[in-house]
């Protein structure tokens, strides 16, 4: 059986975007400060990017005007400058995109490039390379050359540059902030923590802080919620820089149930959201039962958030094409392959396009075991059972026990496609007993109906038998994947 992430217990981990994508959200904006403590002092960088006509000097001075608020207008004709004196074309675009739409700036501001990330990490890895020759201590650099590594699974080089940019910008916002994704991506959330928290920069900066919280979720480590709520309360930021840390903050609240609490952080988060508080505003309203007066309108260019209404809902098509929408905007991610597959393969029985989303995410993460098991799942629907097989044989020691019954049913789908019936049932009963035991009960009913329709399969004369007991569990612990796959079933009746 195929699953996915959208039950799990979510963290406000932070987005990963190239520095030119990440200029078009709210992430790398100064901060709202106290009228009396001066905006930041960029002052040489003008006078040096005013005498130069070197591309990347006046890129930096650009990035410069945009992570401190300045004008609209001084922005625009720094960026208009740009475009006519590069050779770059990554970089005129970047500038083209300033200059034409300084407006774009809020929830859905960041349409990813519609592009396949392999592509588009083997052309940035050169770029990034010559950039770094002429500018060996450009920590944004060395960010965005981790990223273009890990989209193409070279992980010890994504940490190598990860390394490096940490040294040359510790106290950076991207550069911590990206650090902490790339590590709670390859497992390791406590690096994550250190590169958050080794300079102390999340005592002082709201976005830095949510994700201090969030990887030390990650990490099993004591979050500071207390200077968390003092910078929330003392600081004096804006709606957009607390959105995040407000969201955190509502998530920990509710975890511990205190949910009155966490409503108002919730709300209050999504004064001025951006995609990543909407997706955690959305989970918390699915899976914790939180009315946050969310509509399909508010979720406009948020692919997750849109995905998990999409998903309850049952629209399955909707769902779809907003999972390619998140998978290509953050292709490192686990979850969004993982979802993507599953609505593939469940929602739309279109198992090519689940194996195509799984290879993506398995060129990141290689030895995921529930990608390698949606995976096995589409290609043993497809009849390619030895590819199945493989995918299967390459997932190790499974820690989380759903996960080993998820794999078990799907050990079973293969003994039946192979005509080992007695195995085939031993294995979704084995799967099923398994889920009961840990209490999953929703993935139990799916679990017994990936079953029901393999016996149909086999024997349509089953059905009557087999239609009641799946109605009765589907009524008990309803889902729309269940409603679905029970009028699959139910199609099954004879004429």
């Amino acid at each position: 059986m195929s699953t996915n992430s959208l039950s799990e217990e979510r963290q406000v981990v932070p987005r990963w975007r190239s520095f030119q994508r990440s200029t078009r959200g709210k992430g790398l904006q100064s901060l709202r400060r106290p009228a009396d403590r001066p905006p930041p002092d960029i002052s040489a960088l003008r006078t040096e990017a005013d005498r130069s006509d070197n591309e990347w000097v006046i890129a930096d001075y650009l990035g410069a005007l945009i992570s401190s608020g300045r004008s609209t207008i001084e922005r625009q004709s720094v960026a208009e400058r740009l475009v006519a004196i590069t050779r770059d074309p990554v970089l005129r675009d970047w500038a083209r995109s300033v200059a034409q739409d300084e407006s774009r700036s809020g929830a859905g501001s960041t349409a990813p490039f519609v592009q396949d990330a392999k592509q588009r990490a083997q052309t940035a890895i050169p770029r990034l390379r010559r950039r770094l020759i002429d500018r060996p201590r450009d920590a944004v650099a060395r960010v965005d050359l981790a990223l273009a590594h890990l989209l193409l699974g070279n992980h010890q080089q994504a940490r190598r540059q990860m390394f490096g940019a940490l040294q040359l910008g510790p106290t950076n916002r991207f550069v911590v902030r990206g650090a902490a994704t790339l590590f709670a991506t390859l497992d390791e959330p406590d690096l994550g923590y250190w590169a958050l928290t080794s300079e102390n920069l999340h005592r002082h900066d709201p976005w830095v802080m949510a994700s201090s919280l969030a990887l030390a979720g990650l990490a099993d480590r004591r979050a500071d919620v207390r200077s968390a709520r003092e910078l929330l309360a003392l600081g004096g930021f804006s709606p957009a820089d607390t959105s995040e840390l407000t969201s955190e903050l509502g998530t920990l609240e509710v975890l511990s149930g205190k949910r009155t609490r966490a409503r108002q952080l919730f709300s209050d988060s999504l004064e001025v959201p951006n995609d990543n508080t909407l997706a955690q505003a959305t989970w918390a309203s699915d899976e914790l039962d939180l009315d946050l007066g969310l509509d399909r309108s508010s979720l406009q260019g948020a692919y997750e958030a849109q995905v998990r209404a999409h998903v309850r809902s049952g629209a399955w098509e909707e769902g779809f094409n907003a999972g390619i929408l998140w998978q290509t905007d953050q292709s490192f991610s686990q979850a969004a392959a993982l979802t993507t597959s599953f609505i593939a393969a469940v929602g739309l029985e279109d198992y090519e396009a689940a194996l195509r989303v799984t290879e993506v995410g398995l060129r990141v993460n290689p030895g995921d075991g529930a990608l390698r098991n949606n995976a096995a799942f589409a290609a043993a629907q497809l009849g390619r059972l030895d590819e199945a097989e493989q995918y299967l044989a390459g997932i190790g020691l499974l820690d989380n026990p759903d996960e080993a019954h998820t794999v078990e049913a799907t050990r079973g789908l293969i003994a039946f496609r192979r005509g080992d019936v007695e195995a085939g049932r031993r294995l979704y009963g084995r799967a099923r007993d398994g889920f009961v035991e840990s209490k999953s009960a929703q993935q139990a009913v799916m679990a017994v109906l990936h079953w029901a329709l393999e016996e149909v399969r086999i024997s349509p004369q089953s059905l009557l038998a087999l239609l009641e007991p799946a109605r009765e569990s589907v009524q008990r612990y309803p889902s729309a994947e269940g409603t679905l796959l029970l009028q699959r079933l139910e199609s099954r009746r004879p004429a």
